[in-house]
């Protein structure tokens, strides 16, 4: 991989990690969903 994709990923990663944790704070999600909510930000960023 290029350093450029490299760091598109560190960013992706980060954003999902900064809206998952916003939309959790804020709504009840079982933790069995946790995984399905973190692949869906991520399939849609």
């Amino acid at each position: 991989m290029s350093e450029q994709a490299d760091r598109r990923n560190v960013d992706l990663i980060g954003l999902t990690a900064d809206i998952v944790s916003a939309f959790v704070q804020n709504n009840a999600v079982p933790v069995a969903g946790l995984p399905d909510l973190i692949s869906s930000v991520n399939a849609t960023l």
